[in-house]
């Protein structure tokens, strides 16, 4: 098993990229209002989507207009993140290309960020049209048990449910490791996408336990800011796009930070060093491989 990254290492490390990386703070406001859209979207959604698995609830919203205006707004948000990320990663990564060797060539950048910003979004729409086909073969079932055996539609949602997470889980490690093989190694989408799933498969472990933690500091931190906002008596319930407003910056600077956070993880598992290899013992010239003695 391949060694164990330290993670009080690597966010040590993400705080001070992200403190000397102050050029980069003017993405701040507009990650965080995307943050902010997008975690309010998010809410009305599920506030919309009914608890129960009954076809005559289910039907007149498939065909609701603002449901599907709702979901495109936050899949607009989704995308307007990635864009943003893609330019954050970047511009992270040129403090690691400065400090290589002066001798090294250097070539123009101009264009990269920009580059960098596509194939943030290229990656992330791939992603979720992957997983609305995979939702859509596994909703063919659900369909087929609805119509002939509405008594087995819940089991079969919900198993069926439990695989599209799975699925989209481990399509989401692998898309999140590929996109930085695509953004830092300036390589096409197949081959990022062949190394992303090799990386994982290899560090898969690690990976699981990152974003497990980067998940919990994402959770530490939301509680935080709420925290902070309470005395002023504004609740995300109550006054939702104020709690928003308010929350601009310092949810602002965690999405710098946790682009520096996932980067420097990246870099830490993609640049392990392998084993080394055991010297395979010669053979001497009178030996024969084959352990056979010439007559």
């Amino acid at each position: 098993m391949p060694e164990m990254a330290s993670f009080i290492t690597i966010t040590k490390n993400a705080l001070q990229l992200t403190w000397e990386k102050r050029s980069l703070w003017w993405v701040m406001i507009p990650a965080g209002l995307l943050v902010g859209a997008n975690t309010y979207l998010a809410a009305i959604a599920q506030q919309a989507l009914p608890e129960t698995s009954e076809a005559s609830v289910w039907r007149p919203l498939i065909a609701s207009q603002e449901l599907a205006l709702l979901f495109i707004f936050l899949l607009v948000a989704l995308l307007g993140q990635s864009l943003l990320r893609g330019i954050v990663v970047f511009a992270l990564n040129q403090k690691f290309q400065d400090e290589k060797s002066t001798t090294a060539k250097r070539v123009d950048v101009s264009n990269k960020p920009w580059r960098a910003a596509g194939v943030s979004v290229i990656f992330e729409t791939a992603y979720w049209i992957t997983t609305l086909l995979i939702a859509a073969t596994l909703s063919i079932p659900c369909f087929l048990a609805w119509r002939f055996n509405p008594s087995a539609l819940p089991a079969i949602l919900e198993l069926g449910f439990l695989l599209l997470l799975t699925i989209g889980v481990y399509l989401h490690f692998v898309k999140e490791l590929s996109v930085f093989y695509a953004i830092l190694g300036d390589i096409r989408f197949r081959l990022a996408i062949d190394l992303g799933f090799r990386l994982f498969r290899r560090q898969s472990m690690n990976t699981i336990l990152f974003f497990f933690y980067a998940a919990l500091l994402a959770l530490f931190f939301t509680l935080l800011i709420g925290g902070l906002i309470a005395p002023f008596g504004i609740s995300q319930k109550d006054s939702p796009w104020q709690a928003t407003l308010i929350g601009v910056l310092p949810f602002g600077f965690y999405f710098i930070f946790d682009q520096a956070l996932r980067l420097i993880f990246f870099r830490a598992i993609a640049t392990t060093p392998k084993k080394p290899i055991s010297e395979e013992i010669a053979l001497k010239a009178s030996e024969n491989p084959s352990g056979i003695t010439p007559s």
